[in-house]
């Protein structure tokens, strides 16, 4: 029996092999946790309610494969048709949530017993009309974040159109995750 010959010198093999390897760890990296790869749509920021995060006309990747969505995502959600809002997720189903007085006399959003605060660490100051509205979930659903619902809010420590003036928003209703 004759042995055959390998046509590849030993460094060939080695050189291709890392090769293989380079383009592997590059491809999990780049899907960063999430596997978007047929999902991914560019858009623009409209609007200065992230504004210290993303800025009016910065361009993102948003993911519309989405499975797990974790407090600090930044996500579009879909408040009408047709309309895709970008916001940070500050509560997820089982969080407990409270609003208390702030030192300021406004309101400061609870979570998980920490004062939530936006990427600045500015603590969210409700007014009492927004308290107000929060208050009727709470009533509602008691102090747990119910099932596939959540607490979304832009950048701005003041409020923007978020969760302090529409309430918790449902799971369905999130569309992507913002990657950049």
């Amino acid at each position: 029996m004759t042995a055959t010959k390998n046509p590849f010198k030993k460094s060939e093999l080695i050189i291709f092999s890392i090769t293989v390897l380079v383009f592997c760890v590059f491809t999990i990296m780049d899907r960063t946790s999430r596997d978007c790869s047929q999902f991914l749509q560019k858009r623009v920021i409209s609007g200065n309610s992230l504004t210290g995060l993303l800025e009016n006309g910065q361009k993102v990747r948003i993911c519309y494969s989405v499975e797990n969505i974790s407090r600090d995502d930044i996500v579009a959600y879909q408040l009408v048709e047709n309309r895709e809002m970008i916001k940070i997720v500050k509560a997820i189903p089982g969080d407990t949530w409270q609003i208390q007085v702030s030192p300021q006399g406004d309101y400061n959003l609870i979570v998980n017993n920490q004062v939530v605060v936006n990427h600045q660490s500015e603590p969210y100051r409700l007014q009492s009309n927004q308290r107000d509205l929060l208050m009727l979930y709470q009533r509602d659903y008691g102090s747990t974040i119910p099932n596939n619902a959540y607490l979304i809010f832009g950048n701005d420590p003041t409020g923007s159109q978020d969760s302090s003036r529409f309430g918790l928003v449902s799971g369905r209703d999130i569309r992507g995750i913002v990657i950049r």
